[in-house]
């Protein structure tokens, strides 16, 4: 029988306590080459350091007996600069949807490869986005 995993709301500043742990899940979940596990883990925790001082930051972890997923994101600004840069097709009323304020930006949905597949990720994403 798998472990009961429970989800909880960090604050900010909780999430800034808890990024050694959510880098480490990073990389068990990306597991990239040999070797690129720590430059890959501070990429991830110099965006992950940006992306907690956005506002309207909000975060979700799951955790058992530790942390095993997490999801977060923030509203992309209203002028639409998130955007640049962008790689790929974007709807074509993208823009008017952030000048609105209606565009939150889901930057990270992961779950440890021994939780996938018990709805934890479906779990995280609907939390967040209450």
């Amino acid at each position: 029988m798998a472990a009961e995993v429970f989800l909880r709301r960090l604050s900010r500043w909780q999430a800034e306590q808890q990024r050694n742990d959510i880098g480490d899940v990073h990389v068990m979940v990306y597991r990239g080459d040999v070797g690129t596990e720590y430059r890959d883990r501070e990429d991830f925790l110099g965006r992950f350091e940006q992306d907690v001082r956005r506002p309207d930051f909000d975060m979700v972890v799951a955790g058992a007996a530790r942390l095993v997923g997490c999801a977060y994101g923030f509203h992309a600004s209203r002028t639409g600069g998130w955007w640049s840069g962008f790689d790929g097709e974007l709807p074509p009323d993208i823009e008017e949807f952030t000048a609105s304020g209606r565009v939150f930006v889901l930057a990270e949905l992961m779950v440890l490869p021994a939780f996938r597949r018990q709805g934890i990720a479906t779990r995280l994403r609907e939390r967040l986005l209450e």
